[in-house]
């Protein structure tokens, strides 16, 4: 089970998280919001994570990673969120 820390925001609006995997490793994202999306990469390069809203008030999360450097994409989570009321 993976556990996730609060985003926090920086000065200049860029948003950083990290989790930390079932054997203890981090994966530290940082990003921002544009163009109608949150999209936050990790250091090397070799993971991506988009957050989209949906017109149904959802949220879908894609997260992709590359085993070569950013060439090709491959999906490794896609999700959609929802409200509980």
């Amino acid at each position: 089970q993976q556990q996730q820390q609060r985003p926090c925001s920086t000065p200049e609006h860029r948003q950083f998280d990290f989790w930390i995997d079932v054997a203890g490793a981090p994966l530290y994202i940082n990003g921002g919001f544009a163009e109608g999306r949150m999209r936050m990469v990790d250091e090397a390069g070799t993971s991506r994570i988009t957050w989209t809203p949906l017109e149904s008030g959802h949220v879908r999360q894609h997260w992709e990673q590359s085993a070569d450097d950013g060439g090709t994409w491959t999906t490794v989570f896609d999700g959609e969120y929802r409200r509980v009321y």
